[in-house]
């Protein structure tokens, strides 16, 4: 469920390049895992207009081991009913695990899982 955060101020996230991106948070997504009371911040672009997608940063316990150090991603389809499905099998990594030049933010404290999430993209064996 997303808990709506309305006319939330920009925060600045800093990015793989050094830089900061001002991101808006539209909200917070709140679920359980193993029984676990978790949640995730949900933003869009500072400047974005459109808010038929959210995107989802996210840390958690594999990052360095067996994920990207820095986190990885989600893209969520915005609903009416404010209800998501957060299928951590969707979880991609950054483009900037590939090519150093691209600006890619890292998830704010916040949404840094305190948890593996084993589901989604993951590092090979030899790159870890």
């Amino acid at each position: 469920m997303l808990q709506v955060a309305p006319n939330s101020p920009p925060v600045e996230m800093p990015t793989s390049t050094g830089q900061r991106r001002k991101m808006r948070r539209v909200g917070t997504l709140s679920f359980t895992l193993k029984g676990q009371a978790l949640s995730l911040g949900a933003f869009v672009e500072a400047n974005e207009t459109d808010m038929r997608r959210l995107f989802v940063p996210f840390g958690d316990l594999t990052n360095g081991l067996e994920t990207y150090s820095g986190g990885r991603y989600l893209d969520l389809e915005r609903t009416a009913s404010n209800v998501y499905d957060l299928d951590f099998n969707r979880a991609y990594h950054p483009f900037c695990l590939f090519n150093a030049s691209y600006d890619c933010p890292y998830p704010p404290p916040e949404s840094r899982l305190k948890v593996p999430i084993r589901a989604g993209e993951r590092l090979q064996a030899k790159n870890r």
